[in-house]
């Protein structure tokens, strides 16, 4: 799963790039927007937070490649949850800028 989530985020950002230089209104008007440089920062801090998990996850799987049991006991990991809560509250933010961005409003 995470390596779909992994995927998900490299096509986001490729698509992002491709509506910023080619689509787009023009780097002029993304550069000046605050509201796309705090969607830009959020999505950047949800990378950065996804780090820890992705590494714990990979870690796991190396150490316990047949168990299942030891992933089961590795979702009570509090810091990994903590993390992946934080991670989905700070992307419910984003797809709301996104939004008012189309809607043109700029703060």
């Amino acid at each position: 799963m995470d390596g779909i989530y992994g995927v998900a985020a490299i096509l986001l950002v490729i698509s992002g790039l491709l509506n910023w230089f080619v689509f787009g209104k023009g780097s002029e008007y993304y550069l000046n927007n605050y509201l796309f440089l705090s969607k830009i920062s959020l999505f950047t801090i949800v990378g950065m937070l996804s780090v820890y998990p992705t590494v714990a996850f990979a870690r796991l799987k190396k150490k316990h490649k047949s168990s299942s049991d030891e992933i089961i006991a590795f979702q009570s990991h509090k810091h990994v949850r903590n993390i992946i809560r934080l991670e989905i509250a700070i992307m419910t933010v984003i797809p709301l800028f996104a939004e008012l961005m189309a809607n043109g409003i700029d703060i």
